[in-house]
């Protein structure tokens, strides 16, 4: 179910995403109803240098 009393987010033209996937949607529910609203946020790249840290095996592998 699509709802038509919240606006969707505007899309740039960058989006990979269809803009029909980010419409707010109804969730019906026994007692209570709700929206859920989505939207896109454009990919970033970030770096962590390790340097100054010391890692045990362990530690290291749950980073991973």
């Amino acid at each position: 179910m699509n709802s038509h009393h919240i606006s969707p987010p505007e899309c740039s033209s960058e989006c990979p995403v269809d803009p029909a996937a980010l419409a707010p949607r109804l969730l019906p529910g026994e007692t209570t109803q709700g929206f859920l609203t989505a939207s896109y946020i454009q990919r970033q790249t970030r770096s962590e240098a390790f340097d100054e840290l010391t890692l045990s095996r362990m530690s290291f592998k749950r980073l991973l």
